[in-house]
């Protein structure tokens, strides 16, 4: 069988000076906020949701081979795309974590908005593990109550953290820095771990 096992990193609006006009109506001021601290909270968390936010890299690695080497598509986010959909065509298991609510999601609210047709329309009917296979869910049964960070379960699990050098939080900064490789290969990194998640939780 065809895997993909595949991890994403976001980032919020290139345009910055013009995103809080634009989108004012998502702006929410939480209790003793300011509102510019609000409109930078609300800013930083588009990278989470693809109406708004774009796709910075695509960790991956495609199996058969068992050993399938680490990747990662960076650059336009168009071609991007195209280079995932191309890469996505043959495989029969898409696995990573959070993948319901984050990566396809984001992945194809990001194809719709930049024009590119993906070379598949995939279920995201929950309550099953193909061909879709979200570690989170899986650990947690679909109980919606719960959640678990892939770091947090890597440790119960007696794996090394995908975290321990940055989180996905810091993404963002990373990239303003200019620490653009450094993210790519978190997110690669975060691909191995989900792999061996993966390989504890099938006792593959």
């Amino acid at each position: 069988m065809v895997t993909l096992f595949l991890d994403t990193e976001t980032l919020p609006p290139e345009d910055r000076d013009t995103w809080p006009a634009d989108f004012s109506d998502v702006v929410s001021t939480k209790r003793g906020e300011s509102e510019e601290d609000a409109r930078e909270r609300c800013y930083r968390d588009t990278s989470f949701d693809g109406t708004f936010g774009r796709t910075f890299c695509i960790g991956y690695a495609k199996e058969p081979p068992s050993d399938a080497p680490l990747e990662v598509l960076s650059g336009e986010e168009r071609e991007m795309l195209r280079e995932f959909w191309e890469l996505a065509r043959d495989v029969e298991l898409f696995v990573a974590d959070n993948v319901f609510h984050f990566d396809l999601r984001f992945l194809y609210q990001r194809s719709v908005i930049c024009g590119v047709e993906p070379t598949k329309f995939l279920s995201f009917q929950r309550y099953r593990s193909q061909p879709i296979f979200d570690t989170l869910r899986e650990w947690t049964k679909w109980d919606t109550r719960q959640f678990v960070k892939l770091d947090v379960l890597a440790r119960a699990l007696g794996l090394p953290s995908p975290k321990e050098q940055m989180s996905g939080a810091e993404v963002y900064d990373y990239w303003l820095d200019g620490r653009h490789e450094e993210i790519k290969e978190y997110c690669k990194g975060d691909v191995e771990v989900l792999r061996q998640v993966y390989r504890r939780m099938t006792f593959t």
